[in-house]
């Protein structure tokens, strides 16, 4: 067993391998509305979770020194450091709303039952 930590790249890179596996799972999982309330549910958690990260990564980059930096494209890094923080900004927004709209399917589906069926 590796007792070392991972990097935030490295748990970032496992999320979003379970991600993956959880798309598989849909290839083949028997599922019925009802069970949509705890999968909602799960992404609405994984959704609101990405803002912490999105609010680390923009602060970063907000503190990043231009100077310390080069642009492959020849361009100044300024520019590329200020449009990745103008696209996370804007990315941390849609992931609240994202979060809202799931919170507000979850509620809904609260309120679902199956029916039993009698013998």
């Amino acid at each position: 067993m590796n007792d070392t930590p991972l990097s935030l790249a490295g748990c970032v890179a496992e999320a979003a391998e379970t991600v993956r596996e959880a798309n598989h799972a849909t290839m083949t999982a028997p599922f019925a509305a009802t069970d949509a309330y705890d999968v909602v549910g799960h992404v609405s958690v994984l959704v609101h979770r990405h803002g912490q990260l999105l609010d680390f990564l923009t602060d970063q980059l907000r503190r990043a020194d231009p100077a310390g930096y080069v642009d492959d494209r020849g361009h100044d890094p300024s520019t590329a450091l200020r449009d990745a923080y103008g696209a996370l900004t804007e990315a941390r927004g849609l992931v609240a709303d994202v979060g809202a709209f799931l919170d507000r399917a979850h509620n809904h589906l609260g309120h679902l039952g199956r029916i039993a069926l009698e013998d």
